[in-house]
């Protein structure tokens, strides 16, 4: 069985199919300085960044996307997904620190994607991001264990899924760059600009399912997510 290597010690594989509740999507660590979202996605996904259609404040209010006031944290960003606005979702790009050691940290980010429309439907993804910082530098992290899930304003959750998983026997973590990974996506039609309804989304890293989420520092040294990390939250509707 393929085994994951921590800290001098192995850990089967099949626990991190193990599925345990998440319950508290709050903050882990010190919120780190905003980065730039995803400069090279995962696999499969493309380099496309989507625009904010428009903001509704708490009240319903709809504001335009270049009016004063419209922003991610006094309104919520609505994104109407088209086949040309499609791809990383910029508003829900949320970081954390996860700790240093030297003068490497461990960062963790949560991020949203929405693919092309097919079929009338939009294909919402959970993306993760996990890396090792020295100052502008991207050093080579040793592991990186990711796990994600995500989650919607009407209560739904998606399974949670091991979005990174790198070092040792499972390939190398990205040197010089950002290790990026995805969860299990849903997909949505038609629209509500409501928030807490099904239209409303954002990206939760989980602390624990089978095993603590973290990375592998250089000098061989873990840093974990103590809590549930989550993104922003946004709205994506399909798009005219």
């Amino acid at each position: 069985m393929a085994r994951w290597r921590r800290a001098g010690r192995a850990i089967p594989l099949m626990m991190f199919l193990a599925i345990g509740p998440s319950v508290f999507y709050g903050s882990s660590g010190t919120a780190a300085a905003a980065t730039a979202q995803l400069t090279v996605p995962p696999a499969g996904l493309s380099a496309h960044v989507a625009k904010p259609t428009y903001y509704v404040t708490p009240s319903g209010r709809r504001v335009a996307a270049m009016a004063a006031g419209a922003d991610a944290a006094g309104s919520i960003p609505v994104y109407e997904i088209t086949s040309t606005n499609y791809g990383s979702i910029p508003d829900a790009h949320r970081c954390v620190s996860l700790g240093s050691y030297g003068s490497a940290t461990g960062v963790a980010c949560s991020d949203l994607y929405a693919n092309q429309p097919v079929g009338g439907q939009d294909i919402v993804i959970p993306e993760s991001e996990a890396y090792c910082q020295d100052g502008s530098a991207y050093p080579q992290c040793a592991d990186v264990l990711m796990e994600n899930e995500l989650a919607q304003g009407n209560g739904a959750i998606s399974t949670p899924h091991v979005a990174i998983l790198c070092g040792h026997e499972f390939g190398p973590c990205v040197n010089g760059g950002r290790n990026t990974g995805q969860g299990i996506y849903t997909t949505i039609s038609g629209c509500s600009t409501t928030p807490g309804t099904a239209w409303e989304f954002w990206t939760v890293d989980l602390a624990f399912v089978g095993a603590e989420s973290g990375i592998d520092l250089p000098g061989d040294h873990w840093v974990y997510l103590a809590s549930n990390w989550s993104s922003n939250h946004v709205i994506i509707c399909v798009g005219d």
